[in-house]
């Protein structure tokens, strides 16, 4: 079975609101092990959940696998799953000695992967805000400030227009259409 074929068979509830929100997770496991979505599921599924509480996964090479359809309510932020996507990517944990340790364990690939989707999801839904599970929640989840981060990405752009959140989510939404029309016309 396909993770397309996966995610049709996902029996969320029906999904109604506008997309206000997309988090970004981690999966929480040693960084270099790779896991597929039907992996996540099955763990989601050992907690008695119907199926994966995530949108969109991301493996270590880099290749997107979908979960819940978009259209059906995701479980990945406890309290505030109603308008929300969830992303999650492989890793997150750093082996030190005998322990683990959180930290962004995003391979380039990863990273390449999560703002291609993140920049198509900002397309489609361009009033939602970004955010990490940390945001919202007291969890080193998904291992790094995903505010600062893509503050980093947005300053490789250049801007002359003032930092507001509304100005910063615009400037997001259209550089991400000028680099997927970049992207077609290669």
């Amino acid at each position: 079975m396909t993770a397309t074929d996966f995610a049709s068979e996902a029996q969320a509830a029906p999904y109604q609101d506008a997309i206000r929100e997309i988090f970004v997770h981690y999966t929480a496991t040693e960084e270099g092990i790779d896991f597929s979505m039907r992996d996540v599921a099955d763990w989601h599924k050992e907690k008695e959940w119907l199926t994966t509480g995530y949108h969109y996964l991301i493996r270590l090479d880099g290749r997107v696998e979908p979960g819940r359809p978009e259209d059906k309510q995701g479980a990945h932020v406890k309290g505030r799953n109603e308008g929300t996507l969830g992303i999650v990517y492989v890793g997150g944990l750093i082996r030190s000695g005998d322990d683990l340790i959180p930290g962004n364990t995003m391979t380039d690939r990863q990273e390449e992967a999560l703002i291609d989707l993140l920049d198509d999801l900002q397309i489609r839904h361009p009033n939602a805000t970004i955010k990490g599970h940390n945001d919202v929640a007291g969890t080193p989840c998904p291992g790094f400030n995903v505010t600062d981060w893509l503050d980093a990405i947005d300053e490789a752009r250049p801007s002359q227009l003032p930092a507001t959140s509304d100005v910063k989510r615009i400037v997001r939404v259209v550089a991400a259409i000028i680099r997927k029309g970049r992207k077609l016309f290669r």
